[in-house]
């Protein structure tokens, strides 16, 4: 297996990495690193590592993310990555409305109207 493509394996430097990638992605200050979840999984691991493998571009990591968190009953990420990728101009609000309809089409109404609301929500405070 190639391993290039797995990151920093120095710890310090992964962990500043993560917290910048996210930062760049969610356009808010990173979390700190004060419990294993927040330092090992999201700022090492999902930020210091997935949103900067290869392979896909950081508008498709967005589109699938939005609709995993969608999934999930979460809100905290629905809203935060809903209105990062609105805020970040990286997806359009027409395209947005539209992976809303796919979504809903295709996991249901409900599910829907949930990402619809926040959909609605970020648009609305988005800096014009």
């Amino acid at each position: 297996m190639e391993t290039d493509t797995l990151g920093s394996d120095v710890w310090e430097e992964r962990l500043k990495r993560g917290a910048e990638e996210f930062v760049d992605v969610n356009l808010v200050p990173a979390p700190p690193p004060n419990s294993p979840y927040r330092q090992a999984g999201i700022l090492s691991f999902v930020f210091g590592h997935v949103w900067q493998r290869p392979g896909l571009t950081r508008r498709e990591r967005r589109i699938i993310t939005v609709a995993c968190v969608a999934l999930d009953d979460s809100p905290v990420p629905l809203h935060s990555h809903v209105t990062a990728a609105l805020h970040s101009g990286e997806i359009t609000k027409a395209e947005m409305d539209e992976i809303v309809l796919q979504f809903a089409a295709y996991y249901g109404f409900a599910k829907g109207e949930a990402l619809a609301d926040a959909v609605e929500t970020a648009w609305a405070s988005k800096p014009r």
